[in-house]
């Protein structure tokens, strides 16, 4: 079985371009799926950024309300003794 020169560059040639367009398409691919896996992260994180912001406000929240009752009662105890 004897192939010429040319025809077998042209066979080579078709095969680089198929397999480079597979490989380019594979590529997109995979580019897509880390890109989603990427902007899935960064929303749980943001999701959990607020959460701890949350928790952080209400904290701060019980905190200033403590401070206040007890500044409370050092002026209600400080009435009484004078």
């Amino acid at each position: 079985m004897e192939i010429d020169n040319g025809t077998m560059h042209k066979k080579l040639n078709e095969l680089e371009q198929n397999t480079v367009a597979s490989f380019r398409k594979a590529l997109r691919d995979v580019a897509m799926e880390i890109d989603v896996a990427v902007v899935t992260r960064v929303i749980i994180l943001l999701a959990q950024l607020r959460t701890l912001k949350k928790c952080l406000k209400e904290a701060e929240d019980e905190q200033q309300r403590k401070m206040s009752i007890e500044s409370r009662i050092e002026l209600n105890s400080a009435t009484i003794n004078d």
